[in-house]
C-alpha cells in the first residue's frame, strides 16, 4: 500500500537537464559560436546559411525556417529573448511539464517563421532571434493566466499590476504597431 504512491516507488537516480535548460543553453552556445566564428575568424556562415530569409528559401537552406531562433544579433537582443524565455519559461515548464514547453518553443518558432515569410513575400531582408518564441511563450502564459493579477517590472523598477488578459492585449497592440510600421511599411 506505501509503496503504490509515486513518491515511495524506487526511481533510477536519472538526473535530466529540464527543457527550459536546454532551450537556454542551446541559444546561448549557438550565440557564442557564431560569435567566434565571426569575429576570431571573419566568417558569417552562420547567418549565410541559419538566418532565415526568402534568398535562404529559394536556394533551399528549408531548415532556416527552425535554424534562425537560435541566432541572434547581439548580446542585448539575446539578453532578453532569453529573459523573457527563462521568467516565463519556468512557469510554465512547471505547469505543463517540459515535453509541452518544448514543443511550444519549437511550434512558436516555426508559426514567426511563417508570419515572417507571408509579411515579407518581396523583401531581401534576414530575421534571426528568439523573439516570436518569446512572445509565443508569453501568449501562452497570459492565456493561461487570463484573470490572474500579475505584478511586472516596468524597465527593471517600476512594478505594475495587470492582468493576464491586459498583458496579452498590449502584446497583441504592440506586435500589430510593429506589424504596421515596420514590417509592411
Amino acid at each position: 500500500m506505501l509503496y503504490d504512491r509515486p513518491y515511495m516507488r524506487y526511481q533510477e537516480h536519472r538526473r535530466e537537464i529540464p527543457a527550459l535548460k536546454w532551450i537556454l543553453l542551446t541559444n546561448i552556445a549557438v550565440f557564442l559560436l557564431s560569435e567566434i566564428l565571426f569575429r576570431w575568424f571573419g566568417s558569417a556562415f552562420p547567418i549565410q546559411y541559419f538566418s532565415l530569409s526568402w534568398e535562404n528559401i529559394r536556394s533551399g537552406f528549408l531548415w532556416s525556417i527552425a535554424t534562425y531562433g537560435l541566432l541572434h544579433a547581439n548580446f542585448a537582443h539575446i539578453f532578453f529573448n532569453m529573459l523573457v524565455i527563462y521568467f516565463v519559461g519556468r512557469t510554465l515548464e512547471t505547469r505543463l511539464g517540459g515535453d509541452k514547453l518544448l514543443e511550444l518553443y519549437i511550434v512558436t518558432t516555426l508559426l514567426g517563421a511563417f508570419a515572417w515569410l507571408a509579411c515579407n513575400l518581396t523583401s531581401n531582408g534576414l530575421v534571426v532571434g528568439a523573439s516570436a518564441a518569446a512572445s509565443g511563450l508569453v501568449a501562452v502564459f497570459c492565456l493561461r493566466h487570463c484573470y490572474a493579477r500579475l505584478t511586472l517590472l516596468l524597465f527593471f523598477i517600476m512594478p505594475i499590476r495587470a492582468t493576464g488578459r491586459q498583458i496579452l492585449f498590449f502584446l497583441l497592440f504592440w506586435e500589430g504597431i510593429g506589424l504596421l510600421f515596420f514590417e509592411l511599411g
